[in-house]
This record gives structure tokens, C-alpha cells and sequence, in this order.
């Protein structure tokens, strides 16, 4: 981790111990003695938290990963079993819709549906090209003429603009 990630993570760690240190002493309890030592060891002692006990946590000003933190010691700690298998259960229609969305943008059957059709599409466009050269190899020679020297004359003045 670099200087700046292990500050960050110190700091969560600052946020989330002072945060427990107003959680209820059974919710407390539910999480590990060794995790909780962890937090306390580990947390940045220097940074200053602006947690206020008396404002919802939704309206406070704290860090992200703090937010996350505490969602998954909500998630692994505190939740109740009806509750997490309701949570488990949106994970996993997430889970689907995500899936859905990635399988029809990288559907390998469209990806070759599409090539086909801008295969034939290409085709098609040659095929036009080339009847066009067909109706130019039909000009008479006095306009085979005026088209080579009209490029020629393109030509040169191409080369004196330079």
C-alpha cells in the first residue's frame, strides 16, 4: 500500500473506533474482541474525527470507505438472520442484473451477427464500386483522354501548392 492508501485506511479505522465508542454495548459485544482490538491498534490516533453522537450518521460528513466498513459490520455482526437473507437475496438479482447487462453487450453471437452483417454490407459496397469501374472502362477514348488529363493537370498543380 502506498503512504497515502495506509493513511486513508488508518483514518477509517480512526472513524470507525470512535463511532463504536458510541455503539450500544451489546452491538459492541457482537463483534470480535480481536477485530475490535485490531481497529483500535491500527487506527491513525493523530486524526481528528468530527463524529457527533447527537446527528444521524446519513448526516454526517464521514469517509466512504467508513461508510463501507461499518456496512459490513452491519452486514456480518449485527444484522438478523431475516435480514440477511433478504440482503443476500438482493446480492444476488444484483448479482443477475449485472450479469444480464455484461452478457448482452459482449454477447459472442451478436458480436458475429454483426460482423456478418457488415461483411455483407462491405460486399454489397464493393459490388457497386466495381460496377461503377465497369461503366468508366465503357468511355469512349476522346473521355478516357479529358480524365487523364484532367488528373495530370490535378497532379501537377498538387505538386506547385506544395
Amino acid at each position: 500500500m502506498t503512504n497515502t492508501n495506509t493513511n486513508n485506511y488508518k483514518n477509517v479505522l480512526a472513524e470507525t473506533y470512535e463511532i463504536l465508542k458510541y455503539v450500544d454495548n451489546d452491538m459492541r459485544r457482537k463483534i470480535p474482541n480481536k477485530l475490535y482490538k485490531y481497529i483500535e491498534e491500527q487506527r491513525n490516533v493523530n486524526y481528528k474525527t468530527n463524529i457527533n453522537p447527537l446527528i444521524p450518521l446519513s448526516s454526517q460528513n464521514i469517509l466512504k470507505e467508513t461508510n463501507d466498513m461499518l456496512a459490513v459490520l452491519y452486514r456480518t455482526y449485527w444484522v438478523a438472520e431475516e435480514e440477511r437473507r433478504r440482503l443476500e437475496s438482493l446480492d444476488v438479482e444484483e448479482l443477475k442484473r449485472q450479469e444480464e447487462i455484461l452478457r448482452e453487450k459482449y454477447n459472442p453471437d451478436n458480436i458475429f451477427k454483426n460482423s456478418k452483417e457488415n461483411i455483407i454490407e462491405n460486399v454489397k459496397e464493393n459490388e457497386d464500386i466495381n460496377k461503377e469501374l465497369v461503366d468508366i472502362q465503357n468511355l469512349t477514348i476522346y473521355e478516357k483522354i479529358f480524365i487523364k488529363l484532367k488528373n495530370f493537370l490535378d497532379f501537377v498543380i498538387r505538386k506547385l501548392k506544395k
